[in-house]
């Protein structure tokens, strides 16, 4: 567990899809908990090796990223964690991956940030029991409401993971701002929510 507290100089995000690295090797790690910049835990998830059934907790703060180019941040998520889902569930099953799906608030925040956790696979098989991440966005891009950026990237995660989404039959919304608006108001976030629930065709 990394709580993010200690100094720590951050890498670059690019940094997380470079090839013709070092691995480093935790045949034994049963879990990570960790609470860092999302530019850390991206680098940390592409330079370890640890097994797959593994339980993921990654709560994320985007202080250091420019959420106007959003767009910028997904080949990392991809590299760091949509890789390691895809590992998990083979795209070639096309009834693998989790069957709930839970929307919170971030830790104890009720104001800004998301967290969206998986949970109960779909098959007995799998050894990957459950994958959460969360993101935090910075003070200064603090809003009303779920900032739209935040939105943009749960929907990459369920339109490109498809373990995230193919065998999704349960969702639970715990997040306050997100569990009771009008899905056919043109308002721009909640077309954004729309079509995030949109992509959730089981449920």
């Amino acid at each position: 567990t990394y709580d993010g507290m200690d100094p720590f100089i951050y890498p670059p995000l690019s940094a997380s899809t470079e090839s013709n690295h070092r691995l480093v090797h935790l045949p034994h790690l049963r879990s990570i908990n960790i609470r860092t910049q999302i530019e850390a835990a991206t680098y940390l998830f592409t330079r370890t090796v640890f097994p797959p059934s593994c339980t993921v907790v990654v709560d994320a703060d985007l202080d250091n990223f420019a959420l106007a180019g959003v767009e910028t941040l997904y080949p990392a998520l991809d590299s760091a964690f949509g890789k390691r889902l895809s590992a998990a569930f083979p795209d070639e099953d096309s009834g693998a991956g989790f069957s709930y799906l839970t929307l919170d608030e971030f830790q104890d925040d009720p104001v800004d940030g998301v967290t969206i956790s998986w949970s109960r696979p779909s098959s007995t098989k799998s050894k990957l029991k459950s994958f959460r991440l969360a993101f935090h966005p910075g003070p200064a891009d603090a809003l009303e409401n779920v900032h739209p950026a935040l939105l943009s990237i749960i929907d990459h995660i369920l339109t490109t993971w498809p373990a995230t989404r193919r065998a999704v039959s349960t969702i639970n919304n715990r997040h306050r701002r997100l569990s009771s608006i009008n899905v056919d108001s043109p308002d721009p976030e909640v077309k954004a929510w729309a079509k995030i629930l949109r992509s959730l065709r089981r449920v």
